[in-house]
């Protein structure tokens, strides 16, 4: 099943078992436009996967990773990092501890793969989703954020709180 998907001529984002099942498998480079968004320990276990020394620093090392691949990697955590094949590193400067809690990654993925089939590159809707991501969970003013509550965020959304501080 992985080749199948990691071969498919369509962008693809792959998050969670995903993830864990391409540092299982660690397919080849891919010819396609496609995300990763692991979290920190996934990203270790793929750097392991695919016998990336981790004696560089988080930047690097996501570089590394996407080069390897052929893919952009969406390094979640404080100060999300996105990386794709030859380009500049981009870090996210939206977010805030309210993201750290259970399926508000998945959100996460949800608003990249959205971005990608309204025909945004992957790259860029990495770019745009976490900066959404992390503009909701600021809008919201909370310490914590259910999974729930970020979607319906995102649907009351109005565009001028994604750019503009308006509390």
């Amino acid at each position: 099943m992985i080749n199948f998907l990691w071969n498919l001529e369509k962008k693809i984002l792959f998050d969670a078992d995903a993830l864990n099942i391409i540092a299982k498998f660690t397919p080849s480079k891919r010819r396609y436009d496609a995300v990763l968004t692991p979290h920190e320990g996934e990203f270790k276990r793929l750097l392991s996967a695919y016998k990336i020394s981790s004696d560089m620093d988080r930047f690097s090392l996501a570089q590394k990773l996407a080069e390897l691949i052929g893919v952009v990697v969406v390094l979640k955590g404080p100060r999300t990092v996105i990386v794709s094949p030859g380009k500049k590193i981009y870090v996210n400067p939206t977010g805030s501890v309210a993201l750290a809690s259970a399926g508000t990654g998945d959100v996460l993925s949800g608003i990249i793969a959205s971005l990608c089939a309204q025909g945004l590159d992957c790259f860029n809707a990495s770019i745009l989703g976490t900066f959404i991501h992390g503009r909701l969970s600021e809008i919201s003013g909370k310490d914590f954020l259910t999974s729930d509550k970020l979607v319906e965020l995102l649907a009351e959304l109005k565009h001028n709180e994604i750019f503009f501080d308006n509390r």
